[in-house]
C-alpha cells in the first residue's frame, strides 16, 4: 500500500511515503515504526484502509509461513542474495524480470501464485517478499476521528479556489468579477491518462519511435485491440514512463493545449486537469473526436473541461459540493467514466445504467438505500456499441454504490442482481449524483445540466457469464484499455458538443 518516501529538508524525523495504490498523504515519523496517514474521507477511505489492512496481513502471514518453510537453503538467504546481485550488478529492467523468475523457480510457490506475485509486483517481487518474509506484521492502528474537525477548512474549497483562479486567469478577467456569461465548464471523472492521449497524444508527432518500440517489445504484440490507436495509446504510456526526456516533452506539449495539472497540495489525494478547449490542436486529437472539438472551438462559448482523476467513494460527494457551488450554473455538464466490478456479462464489457442504487442497507447510513434514475439523453447504447468489439457488450441495467468494495459478498451480489437487475458494482457515482439533485433542487445548478455514467467492466466477482474466472493477464488487459477508451470517446463526444 506504501510506496516511496522522501525525507523533509526541515525536518529529517518526518518522512513523506508516497501511496501508489491510494492517493493518501502520509508521512512516517521518527524511527519508531509511526506513520501518520491522512484520510480523504471520514467513512469510505476508513472501511477501505482498515479492511485492506486486515487483509494485507493475513495474506502476508500466510505467505511468511509458507517461505520459511524452505529449510536449505533458507527462503531469507535465496532472496537477500538475489537482492544483493541486484544492487551490485546493476542490472536492466530485463535481466531483473528473469532473475525474479529464477529466483521464485526456487521458492515453495505454485506456479499460479509466481505468476500472480510477478503480475502484482513486475520488478520488486523479490524485495516484496523479503520484507514480508523478515516482517512480523504486528501493527497498531489508532483512528483518530478529532483530526478531522482541526483538517475541517475543507481542503476541497480551497483546491476549487485555485481552479477557479486559473480560469480567471486563463480569460484574463479579474477575480473579483463574475465569470463572463460565455463561458461554460463541464466537469469529468474519467482517468487522466486517458483523456490526455484522446485530447492531446503524441501519437502522431512520434509514431515512427512508437512503432520501433512497439515491434522490439515481447508482451505487448499478444494483446488484441479493436481500435488500433488504443494499442499505440498503450505503447506511448510505456515509453513516456521510461523516457524522461519525452516524459518533458510531453509536458510542455500539453500545456501548449491548453492542459493544466493540478497536483495535490492540500491533503486531498486528487489529480485535476482543466482543459481550456479553445487551445486544442485539432492534428494532435483522436480522429473519431476531431470534428467534434473543430465545433466546439468554433462555438461562441468558452470551453472548460475540469478532469478530475481517482475520486475515492464519499470523497466524490465532497468534491462535487465544492465545484458546484464554485461554478454554479456555468456547469453544464457532470460525466463519470470509471470502471466497475460486473455482475452481468464479462470482463471487458460496458454497462451504461439507466439507475444508481446506494447500497446503504448493505453497509453505509442506514437500512434504506437510494434510487436515482440517470438519463443519457445525449449517449446511448448504440453510440457506444459502434465503438467497441462486437463480442463486447452494453448492459443498461442498475449500477450499485458500495461504500466499501472489498467488503461485497455473495449474498449481496445476488440480492442486487436478481432484485433489482443490477450489472454492476463501483463506489462513487450515488454520491455524484445525490450532490448534482440536491444542488438543481436549491437553484445552484441549472435545471438542464446533464449527467452521464459509462463504466468499463475491469473485473468480474463472480466470474463471467460463460463460468470463467479470468481471462488472463493479457487479453484482460485489452479488454480493459479498449472498452475504457470507447466509453471515454464517446462521453466526449457528447461532452464537447453539448458545452
Amino acid at each position: 500500500m506504501l510506496g516511496t518516501s522522501n525525507t523533509s529538508a526541515s525536518n529529517p524525523n518526518v518522512v513523506y511515503v508516497a501511496t501508489s495504490n491510494r492517493r493518501r498523504s502520509s508521512w512516517r515519523i521518527g524511527d519508531k515504526g509511526h506513520t501518520l496517514v491522512l484520510m480523504r474521507d471520514g467513512f469510505t477511505d476508513v472501511v477501505d484502509f482498515m479492511t485492506a489492512f486486515c487483509i494485507h496481513v493475513l495474506e502476508a502471514r500466510k505467505l511468511r509461513i509458507r517461505l520459511q518453510s524452505m529449510i536449505s537453503p533458507r527462503a531469507p538467504d535465496v532472496l537477500n542474495d538475489a537482492i544483493a546481485a541486484i544492487k551490485d550488478n546493476n542490472l536492466h529492467t530485463a535481466e531483473i524480470e528473469e532473475l525474479q523468475r529464477h529466483v521464485l523457480g526456487q521458492l515453495p510457490l505454485t506456479s499460479t501464485e509466481r505468476a500472480g506475485l510477478l503480475h502484482m509486483w513486475p520488478h520488486t517481487a523479490i524485495q516484496k517478499l523479503y520484507h514480508i518474509i523478515m516482517h512480523q506484521e504486528q501493527y497498531i492502528v489508532r483512528v483518530d476521528t478529532s483530526l478531522s474537525k482541526r483538517f475541517a477548512s475543507d481542503s476541497y474549497f480551497q483546491w476549487a479556489l485555485k481552479i477557479r483562479s486559473h480560469i480567471f486567469k486563463a480569460l484574463r478577467c479579474s477575480e473579483s468579477d463574475s465569470l463572463p456569461e460565455d463561458v461554460t465548464i463541464s466537469i469529468l471523472s474519467s482517468r487522466h491518462r486517458s483523456t490526455k492521449n484522446l485530447l492531446c497524444s503524441l501519437v502522431e508527432t512520434h509514431m515512427e519511435s512508437i512503432e520501433a518500440y512497439h515491434d522490439a517489445s515481447t508482451d505487448i504484440p499478444g494483446l488484441s485491440f479493436f481500435n488500433t490507436r488504443d494499442r499505440w495509446f498503450y505503447t506511448l504510456f510505456r515509453m513516456i514512463n521510461e523516457d524522461g526526456a519525452l516524459r518533458d516533452e510531453y509536458k510542455v506539449v500539453l500545456k501548449d493545449c491548453g492542459f493544466y495539472t493540478f497536483e495535490d497540495h492540500t491533503s486531498s489525494g486528487l489529480q485535476v486537469d482543466v482543459i481550456d478547449v479553445s487551445k486544442l490542436k485539432v492534428q494532435l486529437v483522436d480522429p473519431f473526436l476531431r470534428e467534434t472539438v473543430v465545433e466546439a472551438m468554433a462555438s461562441k462559448h468558452r470551453k472548460f473541461i475540469i478532469n478530475v482523476d481517482f475520486t475515492f467513494g464519499g470523497q466524490a460527494e465532497g468534491i462535487m459540493r465544492a465545484l458546484f457551488l464554485m461554478f454554479g450554473h456555468r456547469i453544464t455538464s457532470v460525466n463519470v467514466v470509471g470502471k466497475c466490478a460486473g455482475i452481468s456479462g464479462c470482463r471487458g464489457d460496458v454497462l451504461l445504467p439507466r439507475k444508481l442504487i446506494f447500497s446503504k442497507a448493505a453497509f453505509g447510513e442506514d437500512t434504506a438505500d437510494e434510487f436515482r434514475n440517470c438519463l443519457h439523453t445525449d449517449v446511448t447504447a448504440s453510440d457506444i456499441r459502434e465503438l467497441i468489439d462486437p463480442a463486447r457488450k452494453v448492459h443498461t441495467g442498475s449500477c450499485v454504490t458500495i461504500p466499501g468494495m472489498i467488503l461485497q459478498n455473495d449474498a449481496l451480489i445476488r440480492f442486487y442482481k436478481i432484485v433489482y437487475q443490477a450489472d454492476g458494482m463501483e463506489m462513487e457515482s450515488s454520491y455524484i449524483e445525490r450532490q448534482v439533485k440536491e444542488c438543481a433542487n436549491l437553484a445552484v445548478l441549472r435545471d438542464d445540466i446533464h449527467t452521464r455514467y459509462v463504466f468499463y467492466m475491469s473485473d468480474m466477482p463472480k466470474g463471467n457469464e460463460d463460468g470463467s474466472k479470468s481471462t488472463g493477464k493479457s487479453r484482460s488487459s485489452a479488454e480493459s484499455i479498449t472498452t475504457m477508451y470507447a466509453s471515454l470517446r464517446a462521453v466526449l463526444k457528447a461532452t464537447l458538443t453539448g458545452l
